[in-house]
């Protein structure tokens, strides 16, 4: 039935076997410091320990957060940086940088400010950015003005192009080889793509080159051929610079692959985009001629040249081309990547800058921003796929 609570061992009732814990309890409290755990501190603990996981993983999620949160801060100031400087630099014909938009993607001439009527062969393939702001435009043309939608959508060009840079610096950078981290990068990109506002050319085209051609480069050293091509061939509709992933290709990979293979993919890469770049031209205008290409050629270039020289300012074009060239490659250089792959890497950006020096005209410095970009995506990609893909290959 009931125990009975009086029987205990060594002779002593419940009740005075308990009185002596209790004061057993008490002494060893307060004489050494001592505070037995009861049950409801080792209820306290448990509950601490189950919760701690949840902590932990509440902590890393907002690190991440506040992380995200001030890589898009930077470079949405970077992007409004860039966005006053361009805008600023051409206000003076922003009415007829809106009107040539259209005027390009209906095969219509150019008119300027001063104006000039003319039509600019080379362009008519360069429909991205102008297409973006015809839908931008027949989307929101009521609530908002052409010139509000138009600086909002180069701002907005800005910061898409830099973000998807900054991504891919952030996802390939080895900080154990290259002593700049994302940020910095993005600070040097940025300035060294100033220059370009020098001549009031295609709103957003410039940064969208820049983006395509970065990640077309890195897709090349990194021996990601389809997703180089596929880059290469969107290049068309903005401007003409995918076929330089060819001449990367061609000296960076020369005695590294099987012949067939290797002049394959080499075609491939400097044929295509320049062919679909004509197509687009052809469907949009009749450019009279088979490539509707302007070659501006060295003679050219060299009275610009001679131009400057008597007319020398810190501010023209040669300053501004110097030292974007300058910045760029000091940062490649200083970055300790492909180390091993220098010469090639230089090699491809002389040839590249002979091809633009001749097709373009030099007095505009955004004819070499694929030289630009280049030389940072040389600064950012992963080192081993050269040393060890292109080794690799080589010995197989």
């Amino acid at each position: 039935m009931f125990c009975d609570r009086t029987v205990i061992v060594c002779g002593q009732t419940y009740s005075d076997w308990r009185q002596g814990r209790n004061q057993t309890r008490f002494f060893d409290r307060h004489q050494h410091g001592h505070r037995p755990r009861t049950c409801r501190v080792r209820r306290q603990k448990m509950k601490v320990n189950a919760m701690t996981p949840a902590t932990a993983s509440d902590g890393h999620f907002h690190l991440a957060m506040f992380t995200r949160a001030k890589d898009v801060a930077m470079i949405f100031c970077v992007s409004s940086i860039l966005g006053y400087v361009s805008h600023a630099t051409s206000y003076a014909v922003l009415d007829s940088m809106i009107n040539n938009q259209f005027a390009l993607l209906r095969g219509q001439p150019m008119v300027w400010a001063d104006g000039q009527v003319a039509y600019i062969l080379p362009f008519y393939n360069r429909i991205l950015w102008p297409g973006l702001f015809w839908i931008v435009a027949k989307l929101f043309g009521s609530i908002a003005s052409l010139k509000i939608l138009f600086t909002l959508l180069r701002f907005a060009t800005y910061f898409v192009c830099l973000f998807a840079i900054f991504q891919a610096i952030k996802s390939r950078l080895d900080t154990a080889v290259c002593k700049y981290d994302q940020n910095e990068l993005l600070i040097f990109i940025s300035f060294s793509f100033i220059p370009s506002f020098f001549h009031p050319g295609l709103p957003g085209g410039d940064i969208i080159d820049c983006a395509l051609c970065f990640a077309m480069f890195m897709f090349v050293i990194e021996g990601n051929f389809l997703f180089a091509f596929g880059l290469a061939c969107l290049t068309a509709a903005n401007r003409e610079t995918g076929s330089f992933a060819g001449v990367l290709y061609l000296v960076l990979y020369y005695r590294r692959e099987a012949w067939i293979t290797y002049i394959s993919k080499v075609l491939l890469l400097a044929t295509t985009p320049y062919i679909l770049a004509i197509i687009i031209r052809r469907t949009i205008i009749d450019v009279g001629s088979v490539t509707g290409q302007m070659i501006t050629g060295f003679l050219t270039n060299i009275d610009f040249l001679g131009g400057w020289v008597r007319n020398p300012s810190p501010f023209g074009w040669l300053p501004l081309l110097l030292s974007m060239f300058f910045l760029s490659i000091f940062v490649f250089i200083t970055s300790n990547n492909m180390k091993g792959e220098r010469v090639r890497v230089f090699v491809a950006l002389g040839v590249i800058c002979g091809i633009s020096a001749t097709i373009g005209i030099i007095a505009e410095p955004r004819v070499f921003i694929p030289c630009l970009s280049l030389l940072y995506a040389a600064t950012t990609a992963r080192g081993r796929a050269i040393v060890g893909g292109l080794n690799a290959r080589l010995e197989s």
